[in-house]
């Protein structure tokens, strides 16, 4: 929970900092959390469920570019690490459930707003927490009752 949390903080002050989009990438399979760049055109219409090329053209629909080349230290990938225990039940960015997907991708814009972005998680069989990212602050609200959750642990 909070490396979660740390890392949608974290890419929000960032984009509003640097000026540009930044993404938080979270990989359900891979147990982990990384902060990145955001590509100037991730060529999924911004639905953000892990469709993003790695590589985007820029305004001109010239030569790809990667969004990482000639970042310096502080704007590489930041990487959090996700606990070996944590299941994910629900993961939706931009109302598209992507539990099932390789990645999820959670965009914060320069103007401290975001991606929609919902996920239930549980550790063991009785410790459940939610977050709720609201898009227009781009700030995210815990959740730790379960009772809140019932209806999409059950459905």
């Amino acid at each position: 929970t909070k490396a979660l949390l740390s890392a949608m903080e974290d890419a929000r002050e960032m984009a509003i900092l640097k000026g540009r989009p930044y993404e938080v990438v979270i990989r359900p399979l891979d147990l982990s959390i990384q902060i990145t760049p955001a590509a100037q055109d991730r060529g999924d219409s911004g639905s953000g469920f892990g469709a993003a090329a790695p590589y985007s053209y820029d305004s001109w629909g010239r030569a790809p570019v990667d969004p990482t080349a000639g970042l310096s230290a502080p704007d590489a990938p930041k990487s959090y690490p996700i606990h070996r225990e944590i299941y994910f039940e629900m993961l939706a960015v931009n109302y598209v459930e992507s539990k099932g997907f390789p990645e999820a991708r959670i965009r914060f814009y320069p103007n401290g707003t975001s991606d929609k972005f919902t996920t239930i998680f549980q550790r063991n069989s009785d410790e459940w927490r939610g977050i709720h990212l609201d898009m227009i602050t781009g700030r995210a609200r815990f959740e730790t009752d379960p009772y809140k959750f019932q209806k999409f642990v059950e459905g």
